[in-house]
């Protein structure tokens, strides 16, 4: 009762706030006539008046909030099942050296933590910044384990720079690569050459997320490097509102270039990684919009691609290339109404999917794609695949899962078999308190429609 209390008294706080000017803005699309009021937000001359009256309806709201009886018990409630307890994300591996980031009760954001030799030790603490609070976007480890990229950004930002550290030293090598959105990690090039997605110029374009490009250069390069896809690039062209970006194994000749956006699809292009680096690629087209591919990842000798095209659940289509002469695509995995394909990943030891059913994780594995797919037992029931990295050696996945009364813990696989790597984080105490019961409603036209319910034991 106390927490509905709260929530109504928000609702009243969101009433209060007052609402910002309208500018009608009138257009037809696609024949039909739509009237905006508020256009004028997306227009780079008004930021300033846009950043005004968010930061005015934001102290406004702060105050009311703050003076609301119950918002201390919500806020320790809060805390209790969220912040109070150490989390372990984006776990990597490379060798025998694992790195992943961890926050704890007392952390304002994670730290980033190598773990090798069975010993911990931190590598990277934001928290002892001065001044603003500066984050850990995203953690992209060499194929070696010596050397991992970090994506960082103050105060809550989403573009930031990317930071190349010695694993053993903590020193940093070469300059921070600078403008980089965080959605967009680093990629190795084996252990030496490294691609990263650059933002356009400062001022240079009125949207900041148009005209990014790919740059090319070695590890100990202090220079921006060579620029090999993306806007103005000599490598294929696409919109200059979609993201270019690489996709590449360590230990595969190819690279995979994707052309993608604010869709679920992306268009596709494939190089020989030797003549990407000697400045003479060969693009070759592997799937275009139509294709409707979510997904991709390479093997030896063919690209495998998640599907929607002909199957609205999903199929897992591989397509073969000899020197990039691509052969026909065909169909080894198909989706159904009980089985929903979410994702792929590819090692050095076979093909790994990713699927659902009824909200239920499940994973399968192929040792070339060509052979049957198995089923792998999972540890437990999850609702929810997070991380998905293939290990940058080559040896194996990893992924988390999280159970419906389980926070999230990494496992392992390696040729199908999985194992738990001790790394996971921590649950709330009063999940023992709760039960989980699978149930199935019918709805109005007799479809089945499955429910997860997550109730303290007992209650009715």
């Amino acid at each position: 009762m106390k927490l509905f209390a709260f929530f109504a008294l928000c609702l009243a706080v969101s009433a209060m706030a007052a609402p910002p000017n309208s500018t009608p803005v009138t257009e037809t699309v696609h024949g039909i006539t739509l009237t905006d009021e508020y256009r004028w937000m997306e227009d780079p001359a008004k930021a300033g008046e846009m950043g005004d009256w968010v930061l005015s309806e934001s102290k406004t709201a702060h105050a009311a909030l703050q003076a609301l009886p119950e918002r201390a018990a919500f806020a320790a409630s809060l805390k209790e099942v969220s912040s109070g307890l150490t989390r372990i994300r984006d776990v990597q591996i490379a060798g025998p050296v694992t790195v992943f980031r961890r926050s704890g009760a007392n952390d304002k954001t994670a730290k980033l933590i190598v773990l090798q030799g069975g010993k911990e030790r931190t590598l990277i603490d934001p928290n002892t910044s001065s001044g603003t609070v500066v984050a850990i976007n995203n953690v992209s480890l060499s194929p070696n384990g010596k050397l991992v990229a970090v994506h960082q950004a103050r105060g809550g930002g989403e573009v930031g720079e990317i930071t190349i550290y010695d694993v053993g030293t903590g020193t940093t090598v070469g300059k921070p690569i600078g403008s980089v959105w965080g959605e967009l990690s680093l990629q190795w090039i084996g252990d030496d050459w490294i691609t990263y997605t650059q933002m356009a110029p400062s001022g240079a374009r009125a949207d900041p997320l148009t005209g990014m490009r790919v740059f090319l250069k070695r590890v100990s390069d202090n220079g921006a490097g060579i620029h090999v896809f993306g806007l103005d690039s000599p490598g294929p062209k696409f919109p200059e509102k979609d993201f270019p970006f690489f996709r590449s194994a360590p230990w595969s000749e190819w690279v995979l270039g994707v052309g993608g956006g604010a869709r679920a699809d992306a268009n596709y292009w494939i190089t020989r990684k030797a003549d990407l680096i000697a400045g003479k690629p060969a693009w070759t087209a592997i799937a275009t919009l139509d294709d409707q591919i979510g997904d991709a990842a390479l093997s030896d000798d063919a690209v495998f691609m998640l599907s929607t095209k002909t199957n609205g659940t999903g199929s897992i289509v591989r397509r073969p290339f000899t020197n990039a002469e691509l052969g026909t695509p065909s169909s080894v995995f198909e989706g159904n109404d009980r089985l929903i394909l979410t994702g792929l990943a590819i090692a050095k030891d076979g093909i790994y999917l990713t699927a659902q059913t009824d909200g239920v994780t499940r994973v399968f594995y192929s040792r070339d794609g060509k052979l049957n797919f198995l089923e792998v037992k999972l540890p437990i029931e999850s609702g929810d695949v997070l991380d998905l990295h293939a290990s940058m050696d080559g040896k194996g996945i990893t992924l988390g899962l999280m159970g419906w009364l389980s926070n999230v813990r990494t496992y392992r696989l390696i040729k199908g078999k999985i194992t738990d790597t001790g790394l996971g984080s921590e649950t709330w105490a009063g999940a023992r308190l709760m039960q989980v019961d699978r149930m199935e409603a019918r709805s109005v036209d007799g479809t089945a429609v499955p429910l997860v319910v997550i109730r303290k034991k007992g209650a009715i």
